[in-house]
């Protein structure tokens, strides 16, 4: 079943869903600017949103999310006058990455971190902001296995593994636990073949 028509999903232990079109294109290039500058990298959200730029995008896209984590994770989130409540540690942040080919490979990972240094993290959030004509070879791929196997290459990939492919992605947000292994798939193992151009992606960390 492909990511794009499906909304809620399980496999094996790690639990993943998928919100279609959260915000529009004409939104995602209002925020693509906030990439990298100073004063946004890495926002905390026990800092709320009211401070950011464009905040009405900022709540649009959190509102979705919490809707949709709130109906399929079991848990309450709210946002009120901008103001962030529910299992939210201090340490949870947003930020918008935007990368070329030698940045951002981001390589099998899980969202508690290196040495589990963001074991307060419980959930990941990932929503493409670029057109997928303006860059290639970069699509979210998801191993559905407990732990990472050792099929997890181009040459011989394990069946379970998921694929998003960059046109599902587009203006989706993609939800998972932290505990779900996932890479940036790039250049040769990608469809495309190879990495050209800017990728830029909201992600946060809940």
């Amino acid at each position: 079943m492909g990511f794009a028509s499906l909304r809620v999903f399980c496999v094996i232990t790690c639990m993943k869903f998928f919100i279609k079109d959260c915000i529009s294109s004409e939104e995602a290039e209002k925020i693509i600017p906030l990439a990298g500058e100073p004063r946004y990298v890495n926002w905390t959200l026990g800092r709320g949103l009211n401070n950011l730029p464009n905040r009405e995008v900022f709540i649009k896209i959190f509102e979705k999310i919490f809707s949709s984590i709130n109906e399929n994770a079991g848990v309450e989130y709210k946002i009120n006058n901008g103001i962030i409540s529910g299992p939210i540690s201090n340490s949870s942040y947003f930020n918008i990455e935007k990368g070329t080919t030698t940045t951002y490979l981001h390589k099998w990972h899980c969202d508690t971190g290196t040495g589990d240094h963001m074991k307060w993290c419980k959930f990941g959030i990932s929503l493409l902001l670029s057109n997928p004509n303006t860059f290639k070879g970069a699509e979210l791929e998801y191993c559905n296995c407990e732990q990472p196997c050792n099929k997890q290459n181009g040459v011989n990939p394990c069946p379970n593994n998921e694929v998003i492919l960059k046109e599902s992605h587009y203006l989706g947000v993609g939800i998972h636990d932290s505990s779900h292994f996932h890479r940036l798939r790039c250049g040769e193992e990608s469809t495309d073949g190879v990495r050209e151009g800017d990728r830029a992606t909201f992600l946060a960390f809940l």
